[in-house]
């Protein structure tokens, strides 16, 4: 959609920005905002149907990445049991 050409090498090249038309820049921002609300739609949706599950989930994470940073700051890693231990707790979340 749009101008692609902008993202083919993974930046915005200043060069590339200039020689981009007031069309083309008019139809990357249609492009943005396609993706904005339709993301915006589907986390409403998302909500409405698995909230509940998902604040499971989310919970389980938050443990872990808790305990994760806790770890990484004082210089150490989580042991593989207990990354583990958190991969199943996260699958049985999952899966309800």
């Amino acid at each position: 959609m749009g101008n692609e050409k902008m993202d083919d090498c993974g930046c915005c090249c200043e060069e590339e920005k200039k020689n981009q038309t007031m069309t083309g820049m008019c139809l990357e921002i249609g492009d943005k905002a396609w993706s904005a609300v339709l993301q915006r739609k589907l986390e409403a949706k998302l909500e409405k149907s698995k909230g509940k599950e998902m604040d499971k989930v989310a919970s389980v994470a938050f443990e872990y990445v808790t305990k994760y940073y806790a770890a990484a700051m004082q210089g150490k890693a989580l042991p593989k049991s207990e990354t583990d231990a958190f991969e199943k707790k996260l699958n049985d979340a999952m899966m309800g």
